[in-house]
């Protein structure tokens, strides 16, 4: 019986080549559809025989791909062929999930993101749907090809195999040469297949080949950075007297949802009588967390890009003299030499304030800040505050305490796809809510300084999409659309601004809507009204960016 089963095995087995084209098959129908899909919206109205072409061309795309890199490994080892072939698997079916839940590639931006996620923001995504997408599309297809008897064949074949990937490629590509709709696929900041919005979905090569572009990235472009010019302060706080600038980085806030921007709701029930100025039509100058951060710390603005040869804001006014305080519950932002960086975690022990030990609370980011404000050495204080929480998504509902809750149904799932439109808004509001509360207690601390010169700017580092329709007709959620095509939802931010009357008066702002009138607003002011704020100025200072000179009409 042994030997007949044997035998059987040996007369079904497949050679590398057969065994690497049946999973390619494989991954070509079980993971790429929505690619095809992505590929229709951009082809809707072209003529059936160039759609069907273009179709063909995207599936050779991804066959040559497999064929070549998987025909490469097995002529080193047909073990790690098959060990790789079922990893892809496992991660092509993760992969697929969040393309079909969110309705997003995994290009660029979204890499950047995953490599900047902390582990709190990373369980947020798990849903018991991801699992069974993982088991039924990745897991029980990784056995079976596992135990797909493969048995070695001559090297001549595969090369055969490979060389015929080559000729099928060349020759796809000069019948199609120059009718891809390049404009539409490739919209993206690299240009490459792999960051289109189509190749962002083709799997694996999407994210395999946006997760080399990011290391190459973050290895090559990464280096010491620069310091800028030295500056000079218009005048020194007198003795005791400090001057205090607090910048609070919001995350995924949309200024649509605010009612400081006219929205129907009220989302600002704790900051509605504080005075907040709120600036109009401010933007952002990407869409996910790195790149806004980049912008907001850098003296280049929206010209800013995520591996800034220059030191950052924080780092500059430390050197130059200014006492800088980092309290973050995020990761992300660029290297910091300042004097003191804090994440949530250590700020929450011995912490006594307000829902300090609550866990979905940020308010410990002010945990003991008045008492470390006032022991500081310097007279002028920079004290960044960076949200992980915030509005973040797809879990909102996890964002905000209950006390927060102010509107009902809310939706209580990462899979927000499924729930209704109306309880969607309503838990993102609720997030809104919870953020107004920590401006409130933000505000509070710092009337608490007595007789110091005190602002505080609110600017989130993005927007969001809660399944508006996107460019191509497609539901969006969540954030990281590439710039070029996104929708104003992820890019229109708030942008608040407190001042104390000491503050004012040195500044010579009579009336605090004043800094409103001006603009356009966003990213681009944040460095040079923070260096306005104290009153300093250097070459790399650009007033007509410094919200506070334009006020007093500098």
């Amino acid at each position: 019986m042994t030997d007949k089963t044997n035998a059987a095995s040996v007369r079904f087995a497949l050679g590398p080549g057969r065994f690497i084209l049946l999973f390619t098959a494989f991954t070509l129908l079980a993971y790429n559809g929505p690619m095809f899909a992505r590929a229709a919206g951009f082809l809707q109205d072209a003529a059936p025989g160039r759609r069907l072409m273009l179709f063909g061309m995207l599936a050779m795309v991804v066959v040559f791909l497999q064929v070549v890199i998987f025909g490469l490994l097995a002529l080193v080892s047909i073990r790690l062929t098959r060990l790789v072939a079922a990893l892809s698997m496992v991660l092509n079916a993760a992969a697929l999930y969040f393309i079909v839940t969110y309705g997003v590639g995994i290009n660029l931006n979204v890499v950047r993101s995953i490599f900047a996620t902390d582990t709190a923001t990373t369980v947020n995504l798990l849903h018991p749907a991801l699992f069974l997408t993982v088991l039924l599309l990745g897991v029980l297809p990784a056995l079976g090809l596992w135990r797909l008897p493969v048995v070695r064949s001559p090297r001549r074949r595969l090369l055969a195999l490979i060389a015929a990937a080559f000729a099928s490629f060349a020759l796809g590509n000069y019948l199609v040469a120059g009718r891809w709709p390049w404009d539409g696929w490739h919209a993206s900041e690299t240009g490459a297949l792999v960051s289109s919005e189509v190749g962002a979905m083709a799997l694996p090569w999407g994210y395999v080949g946006n997760t080399v572009i990011f290391l190459q990235e973050d290895v090559l472009v990464r280096r010491d950075l620069q310091p800028l010019p030295d500056g000079r302060f218009s005048r020194a706080p007198g003795p005791g007297e400090k001057q205090v600038v607090v910048l609070l980085i919001g995350e995924s806030a949309r200024a649509a949802n605010h009612a400081q921007y006219g929205y129907g709701r009220e989302t600002d029930p704790y900051t509605r009588d504080l005075g907040l100025v709120a600036l109009p039509g401010a933007r952002a100058c990407d869409t996910y967390t790195l790149a806004g951060l980049a912008c907001i710390l850098s003296h280049r603005g929206d010209k800013a890009g995520i591996h800034e040869p220059w030191e950052p804001l924080p780092s500059y006014l430390q050197r130059q003299g200014v006492e800088v305080l980092w309290r973050t519950n995020s990761s992300g932002q660029p290297p910091l030499k300042v004097a003191q960086y804090q994440r949530l975690d250590e700020l929450r022990e011995g912490c006594a304030i307000p829902l300090c030990d609550a866990p979905r609370s940020e308010s410990a980011l002010l945990a003991g800040l008045a008492e470390r404000i006032a022991a500081a050495p310097s007279g002028r204080v920079l004290v960044v505050l960076h949200q992980g929480r915030g509005s973040h998504g797809p879990a909102y509902y996890d964002q905000y305490e209950p006390r927060f809750a102010r509107f009902r149904p809310t939706c209580e799932t990462v899979r927000v796809q499924s729930c209704t439109h109306e309880a969607l808004v309503n838990t993102y509001d609720n997030t809104i809510v919870q953020t107004d509360w920590l401006l409130a207690r933000t505000i509070d601390l710092l009337k608490g300084l007595a007789g110091a010169e005190t602002v505080l700017l609110y600017v989130s580092d993005h927007g969001e999409s809660l399944g508006e329709t996107g460019p191509d007709g497609y539901p969006l959620y969540q954030h990281a659309t590439p710039i070029d095509r996104a929708p104003r939802e992820q890019v229109e931010i708030p942008f608040l601004v407190w001042m104390s009357p000491e503050f004012q008066a040195a500044h010579g702002i009579g009336d605090p809507l004043d800094i409103a009138r001006g603009g356009p607003f966003g990213h681009g002011n944040v460095f040079h009204s923070v260096l306005g704020a104290f009153g300093f100025t250097s070459p790399v200072y650009r007033p007509e960016l410094d919200i506070f000179a334009a006020a007093a009409g500098q």
